[in-house]
């Protein structure tokens, strides 16, 4: 036969202290809250011309100029970095980050039906600050013959 034997606790059960685990999982909800936005901003939203060839990644110290056409009689207005300037502010802030980052890689972001007029200066505006490495973005489509 087998003996049962009860030992009373010698301590009462305490309560698990859940406010730093709550503080944590706030303070990560902030802070992927603000990554997302400043990602977001970085890239404007538009209709990429396709390319069936590329490298399909950027380098991650990569500075993006989007080109937004304005209209016909407009010259484009330009986004880096979710801040609007226009055609000659380019250069500066190349400049700049040439200053901290002799080897960036300029991406040049946009639409598929913009004119090369509207892109030209900003590509003569990265040879002008001194960019050895300017690429065009575009979206990924299927190579003929159905192979990416």
């Amino acid at each position: 036969m087998r003996r049962r034997i009860l030992i009373p606790p010698s301590e009462p059960a305490t309560a698990v202290n859940a406010t730093p685990l709550i503080d944590v999982v706030l303070c990560m909800i902030v802070f992927f809250l603000i990554v997302g936005k400043l990602a977001a901003t970085r890239r404007t939203p538009m209709n990429l011309p396709d390319s069936a060839s590329g490298a399909p990644e950027m380098p991650p110290d990569s500075f993006v100029i989007n080109i937004v056409p304005s209209g016909p009689d407009r010259p484009p207005s330009v986004v880096i970095e979710s801040e609007t300037t226009d055609l000659a502010g380019i250069t500066p802030l190349l400049q700049s980050r040439l200053a901290r980052n002799p080897r960036v890689t300029v991406q040049i972001r946009a639409p598929r039906d913009a004119a090369y007029s509207a892109i030209e200066p900003a590509i003569e505006a990265a040879a002008a600050a001194g960019v050895r490495d300017v690429r065009l973005a575009t979206d990924r489509a299927a190579a003929p013959g159905g192979r990416p």
